[in-house]
């Protein structure tokens, strides 16, 4: 299984490793190729840009949205058991997480198929 870290600030982001994929999101900081992915480099700003006042909860649903994007294309479907399965857990941070704990349920649930 591997084991997705994700967030905005590299220095929250752990090692690479056999089971732990690094990736930073969105590109609010500086980054490195040789230390974690990148996804979404624009997406936040692209967001921002529209000139509306975007809720907390909506930005979290983009990362938790673009998480699972990530996840699902980087871990290559060829390397699966069956060529198809994978097992992956995925970190995100949240602003609210209680809230989001909430619905882990129908996130695990629609992520198992």
């Amino acid at each position: 299984m591997t084991n997705f870290y994700f967030n905005h600030d590299p220095a929250n982001l752990p090692d690479f490793s056999n089971d732990c994929h690094p990736v930073q999101m969105f590109h609010t900081h500086q980054n490195d190729i040789t230390k974690h992915s990148l996804v979404s480099k624009q997406l936040l700003q692209t967001v921002r840009d529209l000139g509306l006042n975007v809720d907390a909860d909506a930005i979290d649903l983009i990362t938790i949205a673009t998480a699972v994007t990530a996840a699902d294309t980087f871990e290559l479907r060829d390397n699966a058991e069956n060529a198809w399965a994978r097992k992956m857990h995925l970190h995100v941070p949240v602003t609210d997480e209680d809230m989001w704990n909430t619905v882990e349920p129908e996130l695990v649930l629609c992520s198992t198929f």
